[in-house]
């Protein structure tokens, strides 16, 4: 009998092909009589199956460098391609794009790449775990899934915690304070001699000098203090009681 291509036989008159060809290799001949017909399947292909006439392509997502496998590696986590046959696994040049990270093996496009969540981030390209994915710093957040970069809050507003994920987190500078960076983790204070009756400001020179009669003794200071009875102040900006003047 003849036997069909993948299998072999080497014994005279037998009823059946006994030899095949073992997984990793293939043969194409028919009536062969002798394993010396199998060849090893070459790079980018391969076969875990024996007695197999042609060698099978790895799939996209997958290469193979070596000859005669009987599997295809996987692209790694972060990475993906959509190419069959692949040889090596320079052919992984997808990659999750900044925001973005994938913990799937062997992925064959950017729909396996999830998006980091609001309130973080992510900078480089190819993360391959969602811990990659970094919480804003104070002073910033980010407002949607899958950013690169976190916002700062304006001036006048300052954001004392991480991870944040609206706008609204950042929160105006109080009465007596002002912030005139943005990306303020903290405000500062108007200096004694001054008020400030506002919230949300964000330059020095809103801070007030105390008007004529009044003073300020204190940093960070909303209102400022009255001269007592029989007493006054003829200048602006003081911040002590005892720039109050008795009456003569």
């Amino acid at each position: 009998m003849s036997c069909e291509a993948g299998k072999y036989s080497g014994a005279t008159g037998a009823s059946a092909c006994a030899g095949k060809c073992a997984a990793g290799k293939h043969s194409a001949a028919t009536g062969a009589s002798s394993v010396a017909t199998c060849v090893e399947c070459l790079t980018g292909k391969f076969t875990d199956t024996a007695g197999v006439s042609v060698c099978s392509n790895c799939v996209a997502g997958k290469f193979s460098g070596v000859i005669g496998t009987t599997f295809c590696v996987d692209c790694a986590a972060g990475t993906y391609s959509a190419a069959t046959g692949a040889t090596s696994a320079a052919i992984c040049a997808g990659l999750c794009a900044t925001g973005k990270y994938s913990t799937t093996t062997g992925a064959t496009g950017a729909m396996a790449c999830s998006d980091c969540t609001a309130g973080k981030y992510l900078p480089t390209t190819g993360s391959d775990s969602e811990d990659d994915c970094v919480a804003c710093a104070k002073g910033k957040y980010t407002p949607s899934d899958g950013l690169s970069v976190c916002a700062d809050c304006v001036a006048g507003k300052y954001l004392p915690t991480t991870g944040n994920n609206e706008e609204s987190d950042c929160v105006a500078c109080s009465t007596g304070k002002y912030s005139t960076a943005t990306g303020a983790t903290t405000c500062q204070q108007c200096p004694a001699g001054k008020h400030l009756p506002t919230a949300g400001n964000d330059a020095e020179d809103d801070c007030l000098a105390c008007a004529r009669g009044k003073y300020s003794p204190q940093d960070g200071r909303s209102v400022c203090t009255s001269c007592v009875a029989g007493t006054y102040l003829d200048s602006t900006g003081n911040d002590a009681p005892g720039d109050c003047v008795e009456c003569g």
